[in-house]
C-alpha cells in the first residue's frame, strides 16, 4: 500500500502519529464497531475506547513480528489468551 496515500484516511489530529500503530488501532475499532476500518475515514478515534496491544503475544505464538490490538469500550481489562490446538 502506498503509505503517502493513505495518509488521508487519518483524521487531522493524527497525521503524525505512526502509521502503522495507527492502522491497526483503526482496523481493531471497526472491528468493535461492525462498521469496518474504511467508515473510520478522516475520523479520529474515540476517547473512551481502550486498545489493548497484544503484539507480543501475538508474535510469541506466531514465530515472528506482528502488530496486534484489539478495542474495547474503556474499563475492561486486558483479556486472557488461550491457544487451543
Amino acid at each position: 500500500a502506498d503509505i503517502l496515500a493513505m495518509t488521508d484516511f487519518f483524521h487531522e489530529s493524527e497525521k503524525d502519529c505512526d502509521f502503522y500503530s495507527l492502522w491497526v488501532k483503526k482496523e481493531a475499532y471497526g472491528k468493535l464497531t461492525g462498521e469496518g476500518v474504511f467508515k473510520q475515514k478522516g475520523k479520529a478515534l474515540p476517547p473512551d475506547i481502550a486498545f489493548t496491544d497484544l503484539s507480543a503475544e501475538v508474535s510469541a505464538f506466531a514465530g515472528k513480528a506482528f502488530s496486534a490490538v484489539i478495542a474495547t469500550p474503556e474499563g475492561i481489562e486486558k483479556p486472557e489468551i488461550r491457544v487451543f490446538e
